[in-house]
């Protein structure tokens, strides 16, 4: 997975198992990860360190999943940074509508490393392949 090579990710959850999981296979993988445990430092931490893609789990406190998304979607430095979350197979909760639009990808725990690691590799290569064609039309727009 040389594609994720020095990628830097944000791995959000309020569950120790979820980021340890999740941190050991990034790194493994050679990804610089950051770590966070609530909303509050999970914006900080976006805006401050600038990761190239950020994995939320929406089991974190009632609600934060959705407002985090909403948030880091809407303010102009990490508007671009794609998003994945990560539900729990047996979790209830849904995604708000308005915040499944503004997702990169959507993953369900238990998942396989190899799973994940695809799922990131994919949303990588979209994001790139998105980000040319913007380019290109900013090219022929100037």
């Amino acid at each position: 997975m040389d594609c994720l090579a020095n990628k830097k990710i944000l791995i959000v959850s309020d569950s120790g198992n979820l980021l340890r999981c999740v941190n050991l296979s990034l790194q493994r993988n050679g990804c610089q990860t950051i770590l966070a445990r609530d909303a509050v430092k999970a914006v900080g931490l976006a805006m401050f360190e600038r990761p190239d893609l950020i994995l939320i789990d929406t089991e974190l406190h009632i609600g934060d999943s959705d407002r985090i998304t909403a948030h880091l979607k809407s303010v102009h430095e990490t508007s671009t940074v794609p998003i994945i979350m990560i539900q729990k197979e047996s979790s209830s909760r849904s995604i708000e509508p308005n915040n499944q639009c503004q997702l990169n990808a959507f993953i369900q725990s238990p998942f396989d490393t190899q799973k994940l690691l695809d799922t990131i590799q994919s949303v990588f290569q979209i994001s790139s392949s998105t980000n040319v064609k913007n380019q290109s039309r900013q090219d022929r727009a100037a």
